[in-house]
């Protein structure tokens, strides 16, 4: 078997499992040790169980050896990591013949089992071996290493209407929550507008909206985002949830789907918030200052009866946060929000606004923590709605922007997509192209930066080509603009793509939310279906 396990330093990979067997945390040889008490000796330098289809259950025996001159007392290799064990499930595993002493000369074995479930990653642990000898205790350490396969990702025939939104649910397990306008999910009625997927797609129904036709929301759903306790903040164009009249365009729940009474939102965004027949609040983002605020924005003009513009600072119990002040905020709407990484706590608004608190920003600003606009971000903004925000993974604070505009800054043919440096002014090193067929065809909708470090971007929406090669809805751009063939999409994605995220389980996919055929595909790091 291939040694891929740190060693502690160059000697016969026989000893190399013999840590610290005369004390002292030094590997010596095996002669000075043997004459002074046991030496338990591995038959493998690691157990590498490879990838394991899901649900299964794999064995492997392992021998162990004493190679010295006394016995081996007080044997125990409880000490194993999840999701590694024993086969039954205790030391030595069902199968296995150590006890908790072996003679000198004599050989014993265990059974260690990988399971495979939950999301789609790889993992490595120990077993950690412990025995005692004449006046010394000592260590084994054997490294396990597999990968688990959670399956394919199947949605059935999925929802009956679009989806708008995904989120993910805390705490690593490849869980997603999903958003939009429909009203049943692969067959199962009174889903309205809100999901909760486990990670092979199926739903899970510990998330319990209600039953009926009043379960769930009476409207669409646009905007998810989880908290830090792993509630879930909902937002849309809904007045109801689950026979509640009152909500008004969001609401925060449990994770089991009950209402979080101690987020308290009176009449919630309401006064002119619903005088247009669109989305109303657009975008959630929390807060990443350390406090458990969010920030709120769309085409609502007050919250609980408060007079304010488009975007809004929420505390923890629904109160608005004075300390972010907006002055007379957006005079139109706010499609896209990001919190900046660079720890200043600023946070990016883009839209199809041209002034914020009186001043002109033509559709992009960047504002401080108290709601001032940010100076040294000074854009002169698109020539049509900006729709979509990413920041960029490599470090380099850039901002991609993403939309329906065909100039930027001044700059003629920058279709639809740029790549701002953190001024705002262009980035040069981004070349989409040149002339009308530079870019995209048609808006887009949504931008996921990498976070592989490369400063490459996903782009979803409503386009066929990029700089006049067919890229039908999806596409990953190099950090200099060029396509990203390692990503084959042979023939793009099925339709829309309004939503893009990468899922919480390690893995290396992505999410891929479609608006028309009402699909969610997950995709490897090469653009396979999972």
């Amino acid at each position: 078997m291939t040694m891929w396990f740190f060693a502690r330093c160059l000697v016969p990979l026989t000893l190399l499992l013999v840590l610290c067997g005369c004390g002292m945390g030094l590997c010596i040889s095996e002669s000075s040790c043997a004459g002074r008490g046991p030496i338990i000796q591995s038959s493998v330098t690691g157990l590498d169980f490879s990838q394991r289809s899901f649900g299964s259950n794999t064995d492997a025996t392992v021998s162990l050896t004493n190679v010295g001159r006394s016995s081996a007392t007080g044997m125990d290799l409880s000490a194993i990591d999840a999701p590694f064990s024993y086969a039954g499930g205790t030391f030595p595993g069902m199968g296995g013949t150590c006890t908790s002493v072996l003679a000198p000369g004599r050989q014993c074995t265990i059974v260690v089992r990988f399971s495979s479930s939950g999301p789609e990653a790889q993992v490595i642990g120990n077993a950690t071996f412990r025995y005692t000898g004449p006046g010394s205790s000592r260590t084994l350490i054997l490294p396990l290493r597999g990968r688990t396969d959670n399956g394919t990702f199947s949605m059935g025939t999925g929802p009956n209407g679009p989806i708008r939104a995904i989120a993910n649910v805390s705490g690593g397990t490849g869980d997603i929550y999903v958003g939009g306008n429909f009203t049943s999910y692969n067959g199962s009625s009174d889903i309205n507008r809100l999901v909760k997927l486990k990670y092979d797609g199926s739903v899970d129904t510990s998330f319990d909206l209600g039953v009926g036709a009043t379960a769930g929301f009476n409207d669409e759903v646009y905007s998810l985002a989880v908290a830090a306790d792993g509630d879930l903040y909902v937002g849309g164009i809904f007045t109801s949830f689950n026979g509640t009249s009152n909500i008004n365009g969001i609401i925060r729940l449990n994770p089991n789907g009950t209402v979080d009474s101690g987020f308290n939102i009176g009449v919630g965004a309401s006064a002119g918030f619903f005088a247009v027949i669109n989305p109303s609040v657009r975008t959630i983002v929390p807060a990443l200052d350390g406090t458990t605020d969010i920030y709120v924005s769309g085409n609502f003009t007050a919250y609980n009866g408060t007079g304010i513009n488009r975007i809004v600072r929420l505390n923890e119990n629904g109160t608005i946060d004075p300390a972010f002040n907006v002055g007379s905020g957006f005079d139109g709407w706010v499609f896209a929000m990001v919190a900046s990484t660079d720890g200043s706590e600023d946070i990016y608004a883009a839209g199809s606004f041209a002034s914020y608190s009186s001043t002109g920003v033509n559709g992009i600003v960047r504002l401080n923590p108290n709601g001032t606009i940010d100076g040294g971000f000074t854009p002169s903004g698109g020539g049509g709605v900006i729709s979509t925000l990413g920041v960029a993974g490599d470090g380099s604070g850039d901002l991609y922007v993403g939309g329906d505009f065909i100039t930027f800054n001044a700059v003629a043919n920058r279709n639809r997509l740029v790549r701002l440096n953190s001024d705002g002014t262009l980035d040069s090193g981004f070349d989409i192209g040149t002339g009308p067929s530079a870019g995209f065809d048609a808006i887009v909708r949504t931008l996921l930066g990498a976070v592989d470090g490369t400063g490459d971007v996903y782009a979803g929406g409503n386009f066929t080509t990029y700089n006049g090669l067919p890229s039908n809805y999806l596409v990953r751009l190099n950090d200099n603009g060029s396509i990203d063939s390692s990503f084959s999409v042979t023939t793009g994605a099925s339709n829309v793509v309004w939503k893009l995220i990468f899922p919480n389980d390690g893995s290396s996919d992505i999410l891929v939310g479609t608006l028309i055929s009402n699909e969610i595909s997950r995709l490897s790091l090469f653009g396979v279906q999972d």
